[in-house]
Parts: C-alpha cells; sequence; structure tokens
C-alpha cells in the first residue's frame, strides 16, 4: 500500500506529466521502502493507485492535466505491452540453437527439398526460376554470381538456391489460433 508521501509523489506526477519509464519510480519507492524495512511495492499498485487518481478526477477542459495523464497511462500501457510481446518473442527464439535449426523450424524443410539452379545467362537462370516456383519452390536470398577456372568469361555462371516448402497451411504465420 502506498504511503502519503508517495501518494503526494504521484499526485504531483499526474498533474505535470509522468514518465514513460514507470519503471524509475517503482525503484525509487522501492529504494527507499528498503532502506526503511517496509515492504516493497509492485509496479501494478502504482498503475492502480494513478488510474483510480485520473479515472476519479473531474476534467475541466481537454487542456486538464488529468486528461494528459490519462494519455500518459496509455502512452505506458503501450510501452509494457509491447515490452511483454518483445518478451515473449525472445523466449521463442531462445529455443533455436542456431540460425539453420530457425530455418528448418519455421519452414519445415527436408534436406531433399534444397535445390541449386545454375545457367550462364541470367534470362535462362530466371526462366528456371519461375519454372520451379510454379512447381512450389520458393527463391532462398537473392541471385549470386560465381567464376570458375582462368576464363573470364568462359566458367562464369548465375546461381539461385530454391526451397520447397511442402505445405504452406503448416507455416507459424498461418496458423493465427496459436
Amino acid at each position: 500500500m502506498l504511503n502519503d508521501k508517495e501518494k503526494n509523489y504521484l499526485d504531483n506526477l499526474l498533474k505535470n506529466g509522468l514518465p514513460n519509464n514507470i519503471e524509475f519510480i517503482f525503484d525509487l519507492f522501492n529504494n527507499r521502502r528498503v532502506k526503511i524495512g517496509n515492504e516493497k511495492l509492485s509496479e501494478s499498485d502504482i498503475m492502480s493507485y494513478c488510474r483510480g487518481i485520473v479515472e476519479n478526477s473531474p476534467a475541466d477542459s481537454d487542456e486538464s492535466p488529468m486528461i494528459k495523464a490519462k494519455q500518459d497511462l496509455k502512452k505506458i500501457d503501450e510501452i509494457h505491452e509491447a515490452q511483454e510481446d518483445r518478451k515473449e518473442l525472445l523466449e521463442k527464439l531462445k529455443k533455436f540453437s542456431s540460425l539453420q535449426d530457425a530455418i528448418h523450424e519455421v519452414l519445415h524443410l527436408a534436406p531433399s527439398d534444397y535445390i541449386i539452379l545454375s545457367d550462364k545467362l541470367e534470362g535462362a537462370l530466371t526462366s528456371q526460376v519461375c519454372k520451379f516456383m510454379k512447381m512450389g519452390y520458393v527463391p532462398l536470398g537473392g541471385i549470386s554470381a560465381a567464376a570458375f577456372g582462368a576464363s573470364p568469361v568462359g566458367g562464369n555462371r548465375f546461381v539461385q538456391a530454391m526451397v520447397k516448402i511442402p505445405q504452406r497451411q503448416s507455416l507459424p504465420w498461418n496458423n493465427r489460433d496459436e
């Protein structure tokens, strides 16, 4: 529970503009509380108090400090939501031990679904790529050029890696229920 000094501090902040980093206030209060042996606050204690003050205050005009405080609280909520989304994404990424594992997990690829197309002429390679795309293959990365041998013309080739995605509906971004 907030003490009177903390409530006064928050009241002044609400009138003058809340910082986007509510953790600063949270740390400030809890550092002081630890020094004097009081129980620590949770961030939700601070946010609940602020919401209660803002929602129960009459707004005189669009310029009212409480209107600004309400906008500040909404901004803080959006920041916290983005931080939670980021944490969730980081947790998902931690399960991949390497980039190759991530590619296989996301695309559900089998080694036999990977091919490399090449041709001396760029236009001919483009035709091959289009043909394989109609068969369900997708280019992996951009086109590359390879030079073989001493001749500047004789050994040059254009190269494109392609992968086949067996079931598009099984890709994670197509599964909205998860």
